[in-house]
C-alpha cells in the first residue's frame, strides 16, 4: 500500500488521492470485517458446538463475538510481524497453500480422505521448513517442491487408507454441486442445510 501511494502522489492531484485513500481503506475495512467474521462462524460451528452442546443461542452468540474479536486481534499481531508488504504475501500464500491442496482436489476426487489430506499438509509443512531452514532454497525451488511432494503423498495416502463413508461423500457433493437459490433440491436428497 505504501508503494501504491507513492506511485498516486506522482499521477492523481491532492483531491483524487484523498478519494484513493478512502476508497482502499473502505476496501479493506470490508474485506476485513468478512473474515472476521467467517472466521468466529467456523470455529463456532465446526469446533465449539461439537465440543459443548445443548447451550443457549445466546452463549453460542458470545462465544461466536469473543472468537472473532480473537481472529481480529491474531490479525493485527500478525500485521506488525511483517516488515513488508511482500513477506506478508508470501506467507500467507505458502499458508494457504498447506491446506489448498487437498481442499481443491476434494473437489474433483472422491477418492481423497482425510487420511490424504492429513498426509498432504505435514508433508508440505515438513519438506517447506527443511527446503527454507536446512537446504537454503529459494522461494520458487521451495514452492515446487513442497507442492510436489505434498500432492503425490496426498494420492499415496488417500489410495492405501480407507475410503470416506458413501453417505458423508453423497452429502459433500449434493452440497458443492447446489446452485444457489436451488437449496430445495437438498430437501428432496435429505441433505441438511445450516442456513436455509
Amino acid at each position: 500500500m505504501p508503494l501504491l501511494l507513492t506511485a498516486d502522489t506522482h499521477v492523481l492531484p491532492v483531491g483524487l488521492m484523498g478519494l484513493m485513500v478512502a476508497s482502499l481503506m473502505v476496501a479493506s475495512m470490508s474485506a476485513c470485517d468478512g473474515f472476521m467474521v467467517t472466521s468466529g462462524s467456523y470455529f463456532l460451528s465446526n469446533f465449539y458446538r461439537k465440543i459443548v452442546k445443548n447451550q443457549s443461542p445466546k452463549h453460542y452468540l458470545a462465544v461466536g463475538r469473543a472468537a472473532s474479536l480473537c481472529a481480529a486481534g491474531l490479525g493485527v499481531f500478525f500485521a506488525f510481524i511483517f516488515p513488508s508488504m511482500a513477506e506478508a504475501f508470501k506467507f500467507t500464500w505458502v499458508l494457504l497453500s498447506f491446506l489448498g491442496i487437498p481442499m481443491w482436489v476434494a473437489f474433483s476426487w472422491r477418492r481423497i480422505n482425510r487420511y490424504g489430506a492429513l498426509a498432504a499438509i505435514v508433508t508440505a509443512i515438513a519438506v517447506y521448513l527443511t527446503c527454507i531452514f536446512y537446504l537454503n532454497c529459494s522461494f520458487v525451488t521451495t514452492s515446487q517442491i513442497y507442492l510436489s511432494l505434498s500432492y503425490l503423498m496426498m494420492i499415496f495416502v488417500s489410495i492405501i487408507t480407507p475410503r470416506e463413508p458413501q453417505e458423508q461423500l453423497d452429502e459433500f457433493y449434493a452440497l458443492l454441486h447446489t446452485p444457489v437459490g436451488k437449496e430445495e433440491r437438498l430437501r428432496y436428497a435429505q441433505v441438511e442445510v445450516l442456513h436455509y
